[in-house]
């Protein structure tokens, strides 16, 4: 088990999960759509207004974060990077360091739930703004979580979501 992303751009809202009978979501999954669920309470606001349901979209990409454990090792490695804490400092206090936009992504669910457009725009803009410096020390493996995150947010600035699954 582990932690995939899936990254939209331009999606377009076609129907209410509720609304969906068995042979529906058959053909939705058919056509290509995307099934978006409601994001945990704690971080609705990350949805940016959009509905769960089912939704078309244009762009997309996908990459496998990790097993929860590793995940949780590189996210630890980008709030030392970006805030020289551990994340575990901006889950205590996320109000403290919303002044940059990636602690949207470390205090955020590590299993299911989606981060909209208006935020991705935020958080893509401030993981480019990362100083070289900040990150010189990372292995391998944390240059390619960085990347993948960045590229992600960036399609979905596009009317689109990141979905985390």
């Amino acid at each position: 088990m582990g932690l995939d992303i899936t990254a939209y751009s331009d999606i377009e809202f076609v129907q209410s999960l509720g609304d969906t009978s068995p042979n529906q979501a058959d053909e939705f999954y058919s056509l290509g759509y995307t099934r978006i669920y409601e994001n945990d309470p704690a971080f609705t606001e990350r949805g940016d207004g959009l509905e769960p349901g089912w939704y078309k979209r244009d762009g997309s990409m996908g990459f496998r974060a990790g097993s929860y454990g590793g995940y949780n090792m590189r996210r630890r490695s980008l709030a030392q990077a970006v805030f020289a804490v551990e994340p575990e400092e901006i889950w205590k206090d996320p109000d403290t360091y919303t002044h940059n936009s990636v602690s949207l992504l470390i205090h955020f669910t590590d299993c299911d739930g989606f981060i909209g457009p208006v935020t991705s725009k935020k958080i893509y803009d401030d993981l480019i703004q990362i100083p070289e410096v900040a990150i010189s020390q990372w292995e391998l493996n944390e240059y390619d979580f960085l990347s993948n995150f960045t590229a992600a947010f960036k399609l979905a600035s596009q009317n689109g979501v990141v979905r985390f699954s």
